[in-house]
């Protein structure tokens, strides 16, 4: 059987199809006869005149006919499943109507009964000789290797029987790298039931058919429950010695980003992101709609989410301001395929040149401005400070004043967390800017500035999850800088979203500080990953403890002073603190200039002690270039 299989499956796919069409004609002539037969019994050999043989050759005709045209011979055999019978079935329902119609304004004399009995037979042949095909395939042929590889599918457990966990279960029951041996779901009236084969159980069975069954995977199939009910449920997968994988949120399954069978592994959105707070329509439109809108450092993680969302509220125009070519064009590409209609202008250039970004901003009415474009990497500014202060705090002063001499209405500057009590040079920089936007909004009476300052945003440019994840696959060690370390999370989505209503409540130079709910230790984080990759932590995969790099700090502020006052949106308070008069800044940033253009590090860290409230700096100066 298995040679005669090799040889079919290597006639052409119009050979395999017209081998198919035969034995459907010979299917369609046996349940022709079969229903005669049921209807006449023993009288069917009497009866068998001119009359019946005419009827017996217009049932293939019209049942052929009926297949071919909708479609039956373009599908895939080893691949049949709920569709695939739906369509063959109604192709046997036209069919069957085709043929009862034609026999009678023939006059063949066919009674109902028989019509009805073919309809029944000749479904069931079509269907059944189809599956046993399927099988055939799947003994002597499984898709994507050899048989030993469809007997060692990996085993697997979905979670969620809903729609998406229903599709899942097809998808993956079409290959042979899965195999799904149960289904758990909360739903009580869905235990013990049966889902394509696949019975459904509830979460306290989970171990045991972990163990029974030898399961690899646990796949999450619920894509539209938020951020605390899926956190909850990775929870209670850890420690299962399982990989836990899941589904893209429902969100990008709409807007085509990704389809349900695009299984992945757990991010860390789903292990710290949060539910959203529903943003304030009003705050998102005050500075966007119908207005002419520039975010400098387009192409960066919190850039680009800022322009997809800044589009997403009808600006008359956006301009895309960035120093990397590649980025750039990457953003610009992305921005343009999913808002044809929107005017967007791609813009190459450094915020250190006033000229020119004043001339983009006059060229094209900018109303207003986000400021995203900053060197954040906290080691590489301490090896490289030169670089780092002139991008974060005179490019920062480049910008401001060319927004001003353009008649810009909004500026809105991203800080960091780090700009809090700083033990690095990237933090004070961007504390520096954040006392440049201040100075200059008590001078410019006619625009409104603001200033956001956040943590960390999950999956940004150079992001320890990533690493995590690598060090996991290769075996480990994974490496982290201090058993105690921890840091504020916050994704990149909502991030945007809140700068975005931060700078409709901004005025005269406030620091808006968003909530970012609570700190996380690294290593706690760094476990969770190792087991739902199903390993143990300290035991499979080790943990290395490689020491505080230059300028790192073991946890992160979000304000300077002890003052924080409420808003109107429950995630972003205002903090009341301390800068410096636009004279004495200048003052200061005038020395800060002459000491970087002779590489004087020493009298650089000696400007920013004094300059910037907290700055302690917790090692020797490791710029590459200090003498």
């Amino acid at each position: 059987m298995e040679k005669i299989f090799k040889i079919l499956l290597k006639y052409s796919r119009n050979g395999k199809r017209s081998l198919l069409f035969i034995s459907d004609a010979f299917v369609i002539g046996v349940s022709c006869y079969v229903s005669f037969a049921l209807r006449y019994i023993n009288s069917l050999i009497d009866s068998f005149d001119e009359v019946l043989i005419a009827s017996f050759l217009v049932a293939p005709v019209v049942l052929l006919i009926s297949l071919s045209l909708l479609g039956v011979y373009k599908f895939v055999l080893r691949a049949i499943g709920k569709y695939e019978v739906w369509r063959i079935s109604l192709a046997v329902g036209f069919g069957v109507s085709a043929w009862g119609t034609a026999v009678t304004l023939l006059q063949l004399s066919t009674p109902r009964s028989v019509i009805l009995i073919f309809g029944f037979v000749v479904l069931v042949g079509l269907l059944g000789s189809r599956f046993v095909i399927m099988t055939l395939l799947s003994r002597f042929h499984p898709i994507g290797g050899s048989v030993a590889k469809a007997r060692n599918a990996s085993k697997v457990v979905i979670y969620g029987a809903g729609v998406a966990g229903r599709q899942l279960l097809d998808v993956l029951s079409r290959g042979h790298e899965y195999s799904v041996v149960g289904i758990i779901d909360d739903d009580v009236s869905l235990h013990g039931a049966s889902i394509n084969g696949v019975k459904v159980y509830p979460f306290h069975k989970l171990q045991s058919l972990v163990n029974f069954n030898s399961v690899r995977y646990v796949l999450i199939a619920m894509p539209s429950v938020g951020f605390s009910i899926r956190r909850d449920i990775i929870k209670s997968l850890e420690g299962l010695g399982v990989v836990v994988k899941t589904l893209p949120a429902t969100s990008d399954i709409i807007k085509g980003r990704a389809t349900v069978s695009q299984i992945r592994e757990v991010d860390v959105v789903d292990l710290l992101g949060r539910d959203e707070v529903p943003p304030q329509i009003d705050l998102l439109q005050k500075n966007i709609t119908n207005k002419s809108v520039m975010v400098s450092g387009a192409g960066g993680s919190i850039g680009a989410e800022l322009c997809t969302q800044i589009l997403s509220q009808n600006p008359k125009i956006l301009i895309l301001f960035e120093l990397c070519e590649y980025n750039l064009y990457a953003v610009h590409k992305n921005l343009q395929s999913v808002y044809p209609d929107v005017k967007i202008i791609p813009i190459l250039g450094s915020v250190l040149d006033t000229k020119h970004v004043g001339d983009v901003m006059k060229s094209y009415g900018v109303s207003t401005l986000y400021h995203a474009a900053a060197y954040k990497h906290v080691p590489m500014v301490e090896y490289n400070q030169k670089s780092g202060l002139y991008n974060n705090v005179f490019g920062t002063q480049s910008i401001v004043d060319a927004s001003v001499d353009a008649g810009v209405k909004t500026f809105v500057l991203i800080s960091t967390d780090k700009a809090v009590r700083p033990t690095n040079v990237m933090g004070a920089s961007k504390r520096l800017a954040e006392m440049v936007v201040q100075a200059r909004a008590e001078t410019s009476l006619d625009m409104n500035f603001s200033i956001v300052r956040f943590g960390n945003v999950l999956g940004s440019s150079g992001s320890v999850i990533p690493l995590f994840r690598q060090q996991i696959d290769m075996g480990g060690p994974v490496t982290i800088t201090d058993k105690e370390i921890t840091r504020y999370f916050m994704t990149v989505p909502e991030a945007a979203s809140l700068v975005i209503q931060a700078g409709g409540l901004g005025d005269k130079g406030e620091v808006f500080v968003l909530d970012m709910g609570d700190s996380v230790k690294i290593v706690t984080l760094a476990e969770r990953m190792i087991r739902l990759a199903g390993f143990e932590p300290h035991s499979d995969i080790e943990i290395a403890y490689t020491g505080l790099r230059p300028g790192e700090k073991l946890y992160e502020e979000l304000l300077v002073g002890e003052k924080c006052m409420k808003t109107i949106h429950p995630r972003i308070m205002t903090a009341e603190e301390k800068y410096l008069k636009s004279d004495d800044l200048q003052g200061i940033l005038s020395d800060l200039n002459k000491a970087l253009e002779k590489n004087a590090y020493e009298v650089v860290r000696d400007i920013l002690m004094q300059a910037v409230d907290g700055y302690k700096p917790d090692g020797e100066v490791v710029d590459l270039l200090n003498d």
